[in-house]
């Protein structure tokens, strides 16, 4: 996301770990939430004004975010409807807060595109599945943009080789809260408690089919099979299609030989799935984007996330 980080961004990154871009403040441990806000991370404060047109005649029915930044600028973030609820950035770290109290728990936190999005990513547990550690995130995301409100996504990594998944925590607005700009920054925080709750909750079956997962042995045949099922190429494909041939025999090859593998279970066969879309399939690059950034948004949130549900569905059904 490094294109993204304007003027009015800041970046703050606790674990004493310096992001691919080099930019951010870097901190020895974790944060608290309003450490990150007292750190430059987000607007100062956040106005919702009117909108004219240019012979000034008020739009009905519009308003336009302005963000006040701590480097003195005055940004107009989006235009969106008068039903819009704006949660501003200061209100973002206050609910987080509450959620998780005071002591230090943010990994990572930051604004992109002149303030428009804020990402927060709080630390969460540990769990293991046969050998294999697995670390849970907190990825909060809130837009001034008018596409959206909060998002929460459970982000897991197998710590072994730092591949990244989600747990299945519904589709569309079941990620999502949302909330009017009159209310009470302690009714947002019952919401994301309620929410992270439900979460909770989801990460605990997902927990129990991974398990059953690493239980569940896979011989070479199911394996190749279960590519192909993922994939959609069949014998045609792979023998005329050279794209089609890589993919399928870089994840086979992952499932024998990738990271913590042995080729042995089903677990094996999902984290081929997973390394392969963090650090083996090909991507598109344009308009001068960070290849790592694009590969990221891919594997969290994009073609790539897909791609291991996908997986995750095919293996524990």
């Amino acid at each position: 996301m490094a294109h993204e980080i304007e003027s009015n961004d800041q970046v703050v990154l606790g674990s004493n770990t310096v992001a691919w871009h080099g930019l951010g403040k870097v901190f020895a441990g974790l944060l608290s939430p309003m450490r990150c806000f007292a750190e430059g991370v987000g607007a100062r404060t956040m106005e919702e004004l009117p909108v004219y047109t240019a012979d000034g005649l008020r739009i009905d029915g519009y308003k336009t975010i302005i963000g006040n930044y701590s480097n003195g600028a005055r940004t107009a973030l989006s235009i969106v409807g008068d039903d819009y609820g704006l949660v501003s950035d200061e209100d973002t770290f206050k609910m987080l807060e509450g959620v998780y109290g005071s002591g230090a728990c943010i990994e990572t936190a930051g604004t992109l595109n002149n303030g428009r999005r804020i990402w927060v990513l709080a630390n969460g547990t540990k769990w293991k599945v046969g050998s294999d550690v697995i670390k849970s995130y907190d990825l909060w995301i809130n837009r001034h943009d008018g596409s959206g409100c909060f998002e929460l996504h459970r982000t897991n990594t197998r710590v072994v080789c730092a591949n990244t998944w989600k747990t299945a925590i519904g589709k569309g607005r079941d990620r999502v809260f949302g909330v009017r700009h009159t209310t009470h920054v302690n009714n947002n925080i019952i919401a994301a408690i309620v929410l992270l709750n439900g979460v909770d909750k989801a990460e605990a079956i997902e927990r129990e089919k991974t398990q059953r997962m690493a239980s569940l042995a896979m011989s070479n045949a199911e394996m190749s099979t279960f590519v192909s099922n993922l994939t959609g190429f069949d014998t045609q494909d792979l023998q005329s299609s050279t794209r089609a041939k890589n993919q399928y025999h870089s994840i086979i090859n992952l499932f024998n030989y990738g990271t913590g593998n042995t080729g042995n279970t089903r677990w094996d066969a999902f984290n081929a799935v997973t390394e392969y879309v963090d650090h083996n399939r090909t991507i598109r690059v344009s308009n001068g984007r960070d290849k790592t950034e694009v590969r990221f948004e891919s594997s969290v949130l994009g073609s790539g996330d897909a791609m291991k549900s996908r997986a995750f569905e095919l293996l524990t059904t």
